[in-house]
């Protein structure tokens, strides 16, 4: 029998159960483990996975809760939860598609930082602008008919957050700054990778523990100054991507 990859529980601050119930549901989600299939038995996913029977029962007992799958007396356990229905995502090659993008999904509050900060991570993206004085971290998770579509973390300047808080509150952040009068972009940038999900973006997108994304970092300069600065993750099997060659 071949053998997973193993889960790196030291890198990660979840459960080894809850990190197992997240791989069995993208199993699931993927359709790996079809419709209706019988899901391989306790003894072979032990053997696979290289974990307690106690721990996979928790993770499966946690399946069940959730509705994945049924257990049936002298038959075995069944998956009763059909695969996503998934739709693609074109990500974004122009600032308009950008937006609709944004237009196009809901927005749910993860974190919003009250507190200014005037230091920003890693960008990650060559930009010529100067820093504003203060940022808002604002961490979000952006939706469609209820399926996460994507994870973000973004940071703007103070300014316009204190401006536009209440439209910042019910929608994503490009599709405020595309409305606001007389906001002349000078640049925007964004540059994408495929990483693994970090813990806090996988827990947030319902996806195992170091499945692939695609990793979007977004920078926006107006008058010389970053106002915007966005790290977003998209679990992979939404996205497509299509680029003119002409």
């Amino acid at each position: 029998m071949s053998t997973a990859p193993p889960l790196d529980h030291k890198k990660s601050p979840q459960p080894i159960y809850l990190q197992l119930f997240y791989e069995f549901k993208s199993k699931i989600d993927r359709g790996d483990w079809s419709f209706g299939s019988q899901i391989p038995s306790l003894e072979q996913l032990i053997s696979t996975y290289g974990v307690s029977r106690m721990t996979i029962r928790q993770a499966l007992q946690l399946l069940e809760q959730e509705g994945y799958i049924s257990r049936e007396q002298g038959r075995g356990t069944f998956v009763r939860k059909k695969p996503l229905s998934l739709v693609e995502l074109q990500l974004p090659t122009t600032w308009e598609k950008t937006v609709e993008l944004s237009d196009a999904l809901a927005t749910q509050s993860i974190t919003e930082n009250n507190v200014r900060v005037d230091k920003l991570p890693a960008i990650g993206i060559q930009h010529d602008g100067s820093l504003a004085p203060f940022y808002r971290y604002l961490c979000r998770i952006h939706s469609k008919e209820g399926q996460p579509y994507c994870y973000s973390e973004v940071y703007l300047d103070d300014r316009l957050y204190e401006n536009f808080k209440e439209q910042i509150q019910d929608s994503a952040v490009v599709s405020v700054l595309a409305r606001v009068p007389d906001l002349q972009l000078e640049k925007a940038k964004q540059s994408l990778e495929i990483i693994q999900a970090s813990p806090s973006s996988a827990h947030a997108l319902g996806i195992a523990i170091d499945d692939l994304v695609a990793e979007i970092r977004r920078t926006i300069l107006v008058q010389g100054q970053l106002i915007y600065f966005a790290r977003l993750e998209f679990p992979i099997k939404f996205v497509k991507f299509e680029i003119d060659l002409d």
